[in-house]
């Protein structure tokens, strides 16, 4: 009796042990994911900063495109020049300098034409009448776009007349076929009763 109490004292002192190292290794294993949690929580925090930041971003683009867009209806169709698109700074009279951005331009902010001859440096390669290569590069983006919205129409409506043409051009075949054939079947009825009067079965 006295060797199974020791080894009851010995599995004891073997289970304390093994529960002290599981504590520590659950100690270990919450600290870690506390980090993580902390460092994901960051990066949340981050991301959703960065996405306010783009949404602001996307909404000013959205403003200022729209100007560019209604001006891409109300021109002449036929009128595929970007100098049409050119003028949206000047029409809206708004800042064609943004101070907090661009370094390159005098603190002040032009409104005008003239203003911004007088203003902006003559070294200045950003701008050109008065419009910036980003205006134009939305410009001829927001062309090449329209321009690819009607030809995809435009090709669309051409297949759906070809549909329909080729539907036309089945039903006329198919009706031509029919009355080809009741033309010939009938010759042949005639014949088959002919045959029967004169030489009966």
């Amino acid at each position: 009796m006295s060797s199974e109490l020791e080894v009851l004292k010995q599995r004891i002192v073997e289970l304390e042990a093994k529960n002290a190292e599981l504590e520590a290794e659950k100690a270990e294993l919450l600290k870690r994911i506390m980090e993580e949690n902390t460092r994901r929580d960051v990066r949340v925090e981050e991301l959703e900063q960065k996405n306010k930041e783009l949404e602001t971003r996307l909404a000013i683009v959205e403003q200022a495109s729209l100007p560019v867009e209604e001006q891409l209806y109300n021109d002449n169709p036929s009128d595929n020049s970007t100098s049409n698109f050119n003028s949206v700074a000047e029409y809206h009279e708004k800042p064609l300098v943004d101070v907090e951005t661009d370094n390159s331009f005098p603190e002040e902010v032009c409104y005008n034409k003239q203003e911004l001859v007088a203003t902006v440096p003559a070294n200045s390669a950003k701008r050109l009448n008065g419009t910036s290569l980003e205006e134009k590069d939305m410009d001829s983006f927001l062309l090449e776009a329209h321009k690819k919205i009607v030809s995809s129409e435009i090709k669309q409506r051409n297949k759906e007349k070809k549909f329909l043409r080729k539907l036309a051009n089945q039903d006329s075949i198919s009706d031509t076929a029919y009355v080809s054939e009741t033309v010939v079947v009938a010759p042949q009825l005639v014949i088959a009763d002919t045959l029967r009067k004169k030489f009966p079965r």
